[in-house]
């Protein structure tokens, strides 16, 4: 009977234990599941934020492909090429229609010798009293005079509108070089020779602004754009546009340590990668608190 007893007492604890081990398992397993759920959410959530980030990155691009159609389009005009004067009126209409509905803001009109001929904006054409801003930037005029660049595009980085010091409004120039090599009745048989440059001046902080808003992940995603040096171009947050995106965000919660979004800006955007991650912010829209954010980022060419 003891005997009994004890084989029962063997036999109930080696049930416990394999329910223990049952349990143990299925919470295992349960967490396990939990994670992989999480982890699967998150993967599905970060592609469709990578899509995003792709899309509003070709819509950059087309409207800088435009930009640059602009360029090349008003390098080949007579009007262009020889200016004068005298036919400001041909000039004008040459030019105007590029700033309807366009991020392009000025167009200069660089001589061989590197001195600015005209300005022209949606105010108008200048052809005289440009001032001090007369002579055009040195490095400009060595790059356009280089044959090899003939028929090349020169792009500038992001800088301050001319004359303003706020970086917050951020622009940059195209450049291509200009040769005579236009005919019209005044220039049959053109000289093709090296005439200066052309410059046009991009918008970029209106022109990501005007389509930025409209990019939007999930309820309350919101998307941000940094240029090559690290500076926020565009960020819901407007004190942040001009601001270093290294500095603003420590700047605004200096007891947050911000490493991962650092480390995923310095080694994988600005050297012009694709991909997602995670990092800790501060914020997010009107929540201010420590969170988790997911971030996808893709780079325009």
């Amino acid at each position: 009977m003891e005997k009994t007893r004890t084989n029962r007492f063997k036999v109930l604890k080696v049930l416990s234990i394999a329910a223990i081990l049952l349990v143990a398992a299925a919470s295992w397993l349960a967490i396990s599941t939990a994670d992989y759920m999480k982890d699967t959410v998150r993967s599905q959530f970060n592609e469709q934020q990578l899509a995003l980030a792709r899309l509003a990155a070709q819509r950059i691009e087309a409207h800088m492909d435009n930009a640059i159609g602009d360029l090349r389009l008003l390098n080949s005009l007579p009007a262009i090429q020889y200016f004068d004067p005298i036919r400001y009126q041909t000039l004008l209409l040459s030019i105007l229609p590029v700033f309807n509905e366009s991020s392009i803001v000025t167009i200069y009109r660089v001589d061989s010798g590197g001195k600015r001929i005209f300005s022209a904006s949606e105010q108008g054409i200048v052809t005289s009293n440009l001032g001090p801003a007369q002579q055009a930037p040195p490095e400009y005029l060595a790059w356009a005079k280089a044959p090899a660049n003939k028929g090349e595009i020169l792009g500038t980085a992001l800088h301050p509108k001319e004359g303003q010091k706020d970086s917050g409004d951020l622009v940059l120039d195209l450049i291509t070089p200009t040769y005579d090599n236009a005919t019209d009745a005044a220039h049959l048989s053109p000289s093709g020779a090296f005439a200066g440059y052309i410059r046009l001046t991009v918008d970029a902080s209106y022109l990501i602004g005007e389509m930025m808003p409209d990019i939007r992940s999930g309820k309350t995603g919101y998307g941000w754009v940094i240029d090559s040096h690290g500076r926020f171009i565009w960020h819901p947050h407007k004190p942040f546009i001009g601001q270093s995106a290294f500095s603003a965000r420590h700047n605004r919660n200096p007891h947050l340590l911000f490493a991962s979004i650092d480390k995923i800006q310095r080694d994988k955007m600005m050297q012009g990668k694709e991909g997602t991650g995670t990092y800790i912010s501060g914020w997010h829209r009107g929540v201010v608190r420590p969170m988790e954010k997911l971030v996808a980022f893709t780079p325009v060419h």
